[in-house]
């Protein structure tokens, strides 16, 4: 310290000075006109200096606060937000009745009194555990694993009072490996046939069944499915009108980025306004599947309707409504149409692999990845999935065939390298 010239040629004074805090050793060497003035920008300089550093420590403690927050919350207390998170995924509110149905009524009970960072595979197994001794079937413990599985997933991404998922998928296995064997065994003695592997198709089967429902009124809702893959709802959903040239429409309730819902499916009042309106958020929710090299019969049943064409210049049926519709003459519901219609044809051809209309449905799925070798992006637009994974994880299986040669060569198709050039939005674009 002492006087010193300042850089504008003066006579100043330069003061040097070390502070201890418990932060550590603060320096400071500072000039100005006079020791006073000096001095007090010292002071000046370490009171802004132990600001900055409160408000870090402050800032600091305020987000592990927020993390023992999470740690400390149960499931039951977190639900609000589990809930928000759910909604703003845009899932439609029977999907979201389902979840949350499933949370209040069987996880909550269970574990809602438990914190999150207490969630460990320990007391989620004898959760599992408990529902089976309860008379809970696999299939349904399975769907609340998943469940539950995803609320922990959500929990450590957003970190939530997780850095970790506790669950060992192992145990979930074991439930699965137990479920197939109850299943096998189950189908064996109804179809009085030996226990079979639930990991495979037999080609034979769809042929005989093509071959018994051809002419039935239910043939053209079972097609979709088997030779499009279209989900069992869509298939029985589907009108007259969805045939357009030599695609089918598959359109499903979606909710906009606008938050409005385009509902129905008559193609020639809203063909032309909806991509006016934007995209739907995904493909599940709207797409076109190609006649042409995937379902020869369909095409056959297509061509022989009487057509006609829209303002837009496209090829319609002259019939109108549901193809296949109930007594009342609304869609045909999944669960029904397997019981009063499907069933009978398993237990009177014998089938072993193909026993309802979403097993058809996996079968697509398996039979154009094995056999046709369709490509990943293309199955996937197939399917309708806004992931491959989930078309990769629960309908791809492995496909042989116990038919005779002759059949098996006639029905073995070759392999395509290329998507027919009409099949895949080929309207829509």
């Amino acid at each position: 310290m002492g006087r010193v010239i300042l850089r504008n040629g003066k006579w100043g004074y330069r003061i040097r000075k070390s502070i201890h805090t418990p932060y550590g050793l603060y320096k400071y060497d500072l000039e100005r006109e006079n020791k006073s003035q000096a001095e007090k920008a010292v002071e000046e300089a370490h009171q802004k200096r132990m600001d900055k550093k409160l408000k870090e420590l402050a800032r600091q403690y305020n987000l592990k606060k927020e993390i023992n927050r999470y740690e400390r919350m149960t499931l039951r207390e977190i639900t609000s937000e589990w809930y928000q998170y759910l909604i703003d995924r845009s899932i439609t509110p029977a999907t979201f009745g389902k979840y949350r149905k499933q949370w209040e009524y069987k996880i909550l009970p269970a574990l809602g009194d438990t914190r999150i960072s207490d969630l460990t595979n320990e007391n989620i197994s004898r959760f599992y555990s408990k529902m089976l001794k309860a008379g809970v079937t696999a299939k349904q413990v399975i769907v609340y694993h998943h469940h539950l599985n995803r609320f922990i997933n959500w929990a450590v991404k957003r970190k939530k009072g997780l850095s970790v998922n506790p669950i060992d998928e192992e145990v979930v296995d074991n439930i699965r490996r137990k479920l197939s064997k109850k299943q096998a065994k189950a189908r064996s003695k109804r179809t009085g046939t030996e226990i079979y592997d639930e990991n495979h198709f037999d080609i034979h089967e769809w042929v005989v069944l093509k071959q018994r429902i051809l002419g039935e009124p239910f043939e053209v809702p079972i097609l979709l499915a088997g030779d499009l893959g279209h989900r069992p709802a869509e298939a029985l959903g589907t009108f007259y009108e969805d045939f357009i040239n030599d695609s089918v429409w598959v359109q499903r309730t979606v909710k906009r980025n606008d938050k409005k819902l385009l509902k129905g499916t008559d193609l020639e009042n809203e063909y032309p306004d909806r991509w006016y309106l934007g995209e739907p958020k995904s493909i599940s929710a709207f797409r076109n599947n190609s006649l042409l090299g995937y379902s020869q019969r369909l095409q056959d049943i297509k061509n022989s309707w009487e057509m006609k064409q829209n303002k837009d210049g496209l090829l319609i049926p002259v019939n109108e409504g549901l193809i296949f519709p109930n007594k009342f003459g609304n869609p045909q519901s999944p669960s029904n149409f397997d019981y009063v219609y499907f069933k009978p044809l398993v237990r009177e051809l014998g089938l072993k692999h193909l026993t309802s209309m979403q097993t058809l449905r996996s079968y697509f799925a398996t039979y154009q990845r094995v056999e046709v070798g369709a490509k990943d992006g293309v199955l996937q637009s197939l399917m309708g999935h806004t992931r491959f994974s989930t078309t990769e994880g629960h309908y791809i299986k492995n496909i042989h065939y116990s038919c005779d040669p002759k059949l098996e060569a006639e029905y073995r198709k070759p392999k395509l390298d290329i998507v027919p050039g009409n099949s895949s939005y080929s309207i829509a674009l």
